[in-house]
């Protein structure tokens, strides 16, 4: 993170041009497999339930939706 204007628009810039090489040449853009996104997803929303945010029943039934679809 930067406060630089022109840093933050060089980045940009820097990142725009990495994502058009690879859409363009059929490199994948994304590097993190879906499984370890959903465990990520649901650690966070087990974070919440302890704090008392959201339901405890819901970080399970996250999980029981996660782990369905990447079984089938």
């Amino acid at each position: 993170m930067t406060t630089d204007v022109e840093v933050a628009r060089e980045r940009v810039f820097d990142q725009d041009a990495d994502i058009r090489f690879r859409l363009k040449h059929d490199v994948p853009v994304f590097n993190h497999p879906f499984r370890e996104v959903g465990r990520e997803y649901l650690l966070t929303q087990e974070a919440r339930a302890q704090r008392g945010e959201i339901g405890a029943a819901r970080p399970k039934k996250i999980h029981a939706v996660i782990e369905g679809a990447l079984d089938r």
